[in-house]
């Protein structure tokens, strides 16, 4: 056997496992905790396969209990009553601003992703009662499992008093990302708003698709946009062929697991997109008509990226003045020093 075909094998079979281990989890998570909480099952798993083998720059105690304590939490803020919206508004873009202010670095890392989906995941699927303590129950369990795993990958790590504090994190986050951040909050609350306005049945594609292009750099959210465009049209295209013509409905649970499948051999952001939307418009076939699911992706991902543009062109708006108020308040300062110095 070559060595390419023995790389190849390996590759399929890492894969294979890895893929059969995540639909192990999301599935046991849904049965001992509910089938309202798959998605919150699927945004554990992400964090299992990532905090673990993640340097996060932080002391492992302090993430440890960030991590166990933050999943949770954000199961319980997605379920707070909303006495209208625009207080439901400012909850979520004061919890989102938490998060991002504590996750937004390390910037290449991105692990505030994690949280934000456990978020809007719960979030667009509220539960109360029985069902909301199981989800929360669930994402304790959940949280200690990823803070347990981290340690134990991590108890070897070198240099552990050298790494951040909690103290140090959050001004590293806000000192580097400060636009970023306040850009992801208001653009997450006011998608989560207009998905409820709109009484959208599919609210999480509009907050989904403002929490994936937002980004710190322009360029990269452009670059984004035309990925997910082009993402998602492949992807209603193919969903046209595989589910409304080729496979039989009763079939397309298997159709979503081979095509997931198959998206788990590549890491790249619009071969994701197309697999996720397809996956997506014939989830939604439960509550939607194909017609309505597919106009429905299509203008949530119109709104989401009106949304992120706007508030873009707003930072670019604000920019000559912020500049002018930090130029002034720095002449205050020295000024204030200068006389405070003068007998």
């Amino acid at each position: 056997m070559s060595e390419k075909t023995k790389r190849i094998s390996r590759i399929i079979l890492t894969n294979t496992i890895r893929f059969g281990l995540i639909l192990g989890f999301v599935l046991g998570f849904a049965a001992l905790f509910g089938q309202t909480n798959v998605l919150a099952g699927v945004a554990l798993v992400v964090g299992l396969l990532m905090f673990p083998v993640c340097d996060l720059g932080l002391r492992p105690g302090c993430a440890a209990l960030l991590i166990l304590a933050l999943y949770p939490i954000c199961g319980i803020v997605a379920s707070l009553p909303r006495p209208g919206l625009l207080a439901g508004m400012l909850i979520d873009f004061i919890f989102v601003c938490l998060l991002m202010v504590l996750f937004a670095e390390p910037a290449m890392l991105k692990p505030h992703i994690n949280f934000l989906l456990c978020f809007l995941f719960c979030r667009s699927a509220p539960v109360a009662g029985r069902d909301f303590i199981l989800r929360i129950l669930g994402l304790i369990a959940g949280g200690t499992l990823i803070a347990a795993a981290m340690l134990i990958f991590q108890k070897r790590a070198k240099n552990i008093s050298q790494r951040r504090t909690l103290r140090a994190q959050i001004d590293l986050c806000i000192s580097n990302n400060r636009a970023f951040i306040l850009r992801m909050a208001i653009g997450i609350a006011l998608a989560i708003a207009a998905g409820e306005a709109l009484h959208l049945k599919k609210s999480l594609w509009i907050t989904i698709v403002v929490m994936s292009l937002t980004q710190p750099a322009f360029c990269d959210a452009v670059q984004r946009i035309r990925h997910r465009v082009c993402a998602t049209v492949v992807g209603i295209a193919l969903f046209t062929i595989l589910f409304d013509l080729l496979i039989p409905q009763q079939y397309a649970t298997v159709g979503i697991l081979l095509l997931g499948y198959c998206g788990s051999f590549t890491s790249a952001y619009q071969h994701v997109q197309t697999v996720n939307a397809v996956s997506a418009i014939t989830a939604s076939l439960v509550l939607l008509d194909s017609t309505t699911a597919v106009w429905n992706r299509v203008g949530c991902l119109a709104g989401g990226i009106v949304i992120v543009l706007l508030l873009y062109t707003a930072q670019r708006a604000c920019e000559p003045l912020a500049a002018y108020l930090r130029k002034y308040i720095c002449a205050n300062r020295e000024q204030n020093g200068f006389n405070g110095d003068t007998p």
